[in-house]
Parts: C-alpha cells; structure tokens; sequence
C-alpha cells in the first residue's frame, strides 16, 4: 500500500542500510545520494538519508498504476503522538492519570520493539513477552530484552535440507537418517 505522505509511517522512514537491502524499496523510494562514501579506508555517513519516498506521480509513473492509498485513522502521524494524545477517560483521578501515563510509555516502547525495521534488532516472540507491557511489572524506560541463545540447527533441519538437495549421496544419507529415526522413535 503506497503512503501518501512524506513521513512514510508512523515509525518513521527505515534506516538506509535497511532500504539498501530490501527487494522492493525501488517500488517506494528513489535514491538521491550516496548512503556512504570511502575516504582513506574511513566510512563517512550522511546524515540526511540517501532515500526519499516516491510522489504519488513518481510511484503511478514507476508502477504504471494509480497507488492504493491507506485510509488515515489519526490525525498524528507519529507513534509517540498518536499513543499520548490519545484522549483520556473524563474523570480520572490524578493518580490513575500517572499510572495511564506510564502504562502509555510503556505501550509506545513496546511496540517499538516488535516494528523495528532491523530484524537484528527486531524482538522475538519470546523476548517481546517478557516486556512489562505484557507482564504488568514497573516499566523502566527502555526495555532491553535479554539476548536469546542462537537457534542450533536440529536433526530435523538437517534431513529437510538434504530432502531439498538433488544430488544422489544426500538422498541415501537422507533415507538412512529417517530410518534411524523411525528405529529410534525419534521422528
């Protein structure tokens, strides 16, 4: 869905190196610089972004379509803005006033944390479940999940990707090593 505006979302544009990589960020943006450039072996990055958003004309022009634009459901563009001015219940007391606030900051962190546009930064079901949002503990601004351990490729894993190969051994070594399993009662 194409975004009509310059703000691109409420999280903001992605980050160049994440633009650089993506398959489709010639559909949305244009570059219009270099993202860095070499000098004597140092990397100088600039701080403008080297992408910018496709005209409502530039994308029609690119994708020979008229974009979908998105219905706009607030009248912020920006998550913080959106989350905090949203109305609060008439009649709060003061106190349930701090707790909404907090419980605010908190919502706005977290969803941070699952929309990161890096999916190395980018938090895990696990680690996204453990965010005070979700627990109900104090929030303490920001939340740093604990790294998770790398996932180790299982037996599993292995025999799917030998099923996936054309080559003649991996297809018998792949026989042996599902009736090992079945021998084993491990599949």
């Amino acid at each position: 869905m194409y975004q009509q505006n310059s703000d691109v979302s409420p999280w903001g544009q992605p980050p160049d190196y994440v633009l650089k990589e993506a398959k489709n960020t010639t559909k949305f943006f244009k570059c219009i610089g270099s993202v860095s450039q070499e000098e004597s072996g140092q990397v100088f990055i600039s701080r403008r972004s080297a992408y910018q958003a496709l005209t409502e004309e530039e994308y029609e022009a690119r994708e020979l379509k008229k974009p979908s634009v998105g219905k706009e459901y607030f009248s912020h563009m920006d998550l913080e803005d959106i989350v905090n001015k949203y109305p609060y219940r008439k009649n709060l007391p003061e106190e349930d006033m701090v707790k909404e606030r907090l419980t605010r900051l908190a919502l706005i962190d977290f969803l941070r944390g699952l929309v990161e546009f890096d999916p190395a930064k980018r938090w895990s079901p696990l680690q996204a479940s453990k965010h005070p949002f979700v627990t109900g503990e104090p929030f303490r601004c920001p939340y740093e999940p604990a790294p998770e351990t790398p996932r180790m490729p299982c037996l599993a894993d292995l025999l799917v990707f030998l099923s996936k190969s054309n080559a003649d051994s991996s297809v018998v070594i792949c026989d042996w090593l599902w009736l090992a399993l079945d021998l084993f009662d491990l599949g």
